[in-house]
């Protein structure tokens, strides 16, 4: 369920979007390629891959997750990010 809050147009918050997709590392690509399909999302460009505490590992263009063969991980697909700021 996507929850929209009210921000004002001259507000972060206003263009902050809600609900984004997500997958992890070690999930079959054609699987999370059609796990995507319906409504549900405001945006969709990438499937951010994270792990199982939420954290971000990286992105995968809907483009190359579309186009991947039989057998491909997510993980395998994916552009590693490095974070801004690490917690201690």
């Amino acid at each position: 369920m996507i929850r929209h809050r009210n921000h004002g147009p001259e507000t972060a918050g206003h263009l902050m979007v809600a609900a984004v997709a997500s997958a992890g590392p070690a999930q079959d690509a054609r699987a999370a390629f059609h796990a995507l399909a319906g409504p549900g999302f405001a945006c969709l460009q990438n499937l951010h891959v994270v792990e199982g505490d939420r954290r971000l590992l990286g992105i995968v263009p809907l483009t190359a997750l579309a186009a991947a063969p039989a057998g491909t991980t997510v993980g395998q697909l994916m552009r590693r990010v490095t974070p801004l700021h690490e917690h201690d």
